[in-house]
């Protein structure tokens, strides 16, 4: 699957161990797994380009993440020293989204918003076929279906939340509406156990209204 649990997060962290340049920053595991499952879920990381911010998504998604089987790799790290930390390991059903993706042949926000929601939907049938969701239905109500018939909550790991609105194939309008969007996604929702997401602008720069006040 491409989005949930998926396991590019696993060997995107593998491959990284392997660098004789890696540096351990599992640190930030510790620092975020305890706004699991609480009000302060929410969580934008803000950092210039070339930070490392993909680094740190791909890391917690790989350590989150149920059935990657990735305990081997975190052995030895700063995390691995944190008992309660460690708890979360491999426990969690992580959704990642890589918002700087663009499906093939994109002409605007409508093909682009489009592929990321029928992939989600797609991972959804097939992660929780108990759920018995529609081949193609609305990505907010389908979640809410796997959240109150399978009790399933969600780690979402997003990065560069914030691409479109450095990218000219997007228009105004279309950056309002992606906020929206966002705002459907995740706001008041109990599917919801965490949002991480990074980017180089902070939510408050384009969430006028407090649309997305919910974000640390």
């Amino acid at each position: 699957m491409r989005y949930i649990n998926s396991a590019e997060s696993k060997i995107a962290f593998e491959d990284m161990r392997r660098s004789p340049y890696f540096v351990d920053k599992t640190g930030l595991v510790s620092a975020i797994v305890p706004s699991i499952a609480t009000e302060s879920r929410f969580l934008c990381i803000t950092r210039p380009r070339r930070f490392g911010k993909t680094v740190n998504a791909r890391t917690l998604a790989c350590f989150l993440s149920r059935g990657l089987d990735a305990k081997n790799l975190f052995e030895g790290l700063a995390v691995s020293h944190d008992a309660e930390a460690m708890e979360h390991l491999g426990v969690h059903d992580v959704l990642y989204i890589d918002f700087s993706s663009l499906p093939a042949d994109c002409k605007g926000y409508a093909d682009y918003i489009g592929a990321i929601q029928a992939g989600i939907l797609s991972d959804l049938r097939a992660a929780y076929p108990q759920v018995d969701l529609e081949e193609e239905g609305d990505l907010f109500v389908a979640l809410s279906l796997v959240f109150n018939r399978a009790g399933v909550r969600l780690c979402f790991v997003m990065d560069e939340w914030d691409f479109m609105f450095f990218n000219p194939l997007f228009t105004v309008d279309e950056q309002s509406a992606f906020l929206m969007f966002l705002r459907q996604l995740l706001k008041s929702r109990a599917y919801v156990e965490l949002a991480y997401m990074t980017g180089v602008l902070p939510i408050a720069k384009h969430s006028t209204g407090s649309a997305l006040h919910m974000f640390v």
